[in-house]
C-alpha cells in the first residue's frame, strides 16, 4: 500500500551517528540544493488487508498498516565547497555520498571518497518539507548515479529509501541555507581510457547500481520495521564518443578482456573540481550509434576490484 507521491519543496540532510540514530538539524549547514523538486512516495510493507471469511461477499475490518517507509530521488548538481576544504568543510553532497556506500577522508587539501564495507555503511536523516507538511526520515540509504553532457553541469542522482514518520503540519518552510557557487560544466573534461585521452566526448555516466531495496521487517517494533539493508553493487561507466577506431580500438579491448584504467576530471578551479578514478576496468559493450552524419560509439565499461577482498574499484575526489 502506498500514498500518492509527495512533492518536496525544500529539505535538509544530516548524517546519522548510527543507523536510525538521533540527529539535530541545522538550517545553516544541512540544506541540499536540488536540480529538480524531489517526489517521494510513502509505502507500507504490510497494508493491513485481511482475508474475507467464509460465507460473505464483502470485506472485514483491516488491521493497522505497518512498515512505513519512504523512497524517492534527489537530483543535485555536483560542485565544490564555497571555502577551502578542511576536516570540517566538506563538499555539499558529503552526507548523501557517504550514505551511498562511501567513506570520505580529508587528505591534504582534498576530500577523497572510497567505498566502505556493507557493515560500515553510513546512513542519513532528513527533514522533507511539502506544501503544508514536514516529514522526518531516519535510516536513509541511497544508490548513486552521475551524468554529465557536453556543456552542461554534472548531476548526481541519489535513489533514496528510509523510515519515515507521520507528517506534521508545517505552514511555513524554514529559511534553509543553500550553496550559490556555480558548479563546473562539461568543458575541458579530462577523460583518459587505457592511456588514450583525445576523445570527442558527448556524455558520460557513472552508475553504482547499489541494492538498497531489502526491507528489514521487525515484529518486535512499533512500526513493524527496522529499516533497510544495503546489498551488492555493480558499478559501470558509459561514455558516448565520436568513433575514432584508428587511434582507439574499443573492439580489441572488449574481445581480449584487457584490463585498463579510467580517469575522469571535471573542472579546473581549486575547491570546485572533482574526479573519478577507476583503477581496474574492462570493456563490457561497444555499441555503434549515429548523430546525423557522425559515427558514434557508446562504450559501456565494467568496473571491478583488484582482488575479491578489496574495495578499490571506485574513488571520487573533490579538490
Amino acid at each position: 500500500m502506498s500514498e500518492a507521491n509527495v512533492i518536496i519543496y525544500d529539505l535538509m540532510i544530516e548524517q546519522e551517528p548510527s543507523y536510525s540514530g538521533s540527529v539535530t538539524f541545522d538550517a545553516a549547514t544541512d540544506g541540499i540544493s536540488v536540480a529538480a523538486l524531489p517526489e517521494f512516495n510513502v509505502n507500507y510493507q504490510k497494508s493491513g488487508e485481511r482475508p474475507a471469511p467464509q460465507g460473505t461477499e464483502g470485506k472485514i475490518k483491516r488491521t493497522a498498516p505497518t512498515g512505513r517507509t519512504i523512497e524517492g530521488i534527489i537530483l543535485a548538481e555536483v560542485g565544490g565547497a564555497e571555502a577551502t576544504y578542511s576536516i570540517s568543510v566538506t563538499p555539499s553532497l558529503h552526507d548523501l555520498i557517504q550514505a551511498s556506500g562511501f567513506s570520505g577522508s580529508f587528505e591534504g587539501a582534498s576530500w577523497i571518497y572510497k567505498r566502505n564495507s556493507v557493515d560500515e555503511a553510513f546512513s542519513f536523516a532528513a527533514q522533507l518539507y511539502a506544501r503544508d507538511t514536514v516529514r522526518t526520515v531516519a535510516g536513509g540509504l541511497a544508490d548513486l548515479s552521475y551524468t554529465i553532457e557536453a556543456g552542461d553541469t554534472g548531476r548526481a542522482e541519489f535513489n533514496c529509501v528510509g523510515l519515515v514518520g507521520i507528517p506534521s503540519a508545517s505552514t511555513t518552510i524554514p529559511t534553509i541555507t543553500h550553496s550559490d557557487q556555480n558548479p563546473p560544466i562539461g568543458t575541458n573534461i579530462q577523460l583518459t581510457v587505457n592511456g588514450y585521452s583525445d576523445f570527442c566526448l558527448r556524455s558520460a555516466n557513472f552508475n553504482l547500481q547499489r541494492d538498497v531495496s531489502t526491507a528489514r521487517m521487525n515484529a518486535n517494533s512499533t512500526n513493524g520495521m527496522c529499516g533497510f539493508a544495503p546489498g551488492r553493487l555493480d558499478p559501470t561507466m558509459t561514455i558516448v564518443v565520436e568513433a575514432n577506431p584508428a587511434d582507439f580500438d574499443a573492439y580489441a579491448l572488449r574481445d581480449a578482456a584487457t584490463e585498463f584504467e579510467v580517469s575522469f576530471t571535471v573542472g579546473d578551479v581549486a575547491y570546485n573540481t572533482y574526479s573519478f578514478a577507476f583503477a581496474q576496468c574492462t570493456m563490457l559493450e561497444v555499441n555503434e550509434q549515429d548523430d546525423g552524419p557522425v559515427a558514434m560509439l557508446e562504450l559501456i565499461i565494467d568496473i571491478h576490484n583488484s582482488t575479491p577482498a578489496l574495495r578499490d574499484d571506485v574513488v571520487w575526489t573533490f579538490a
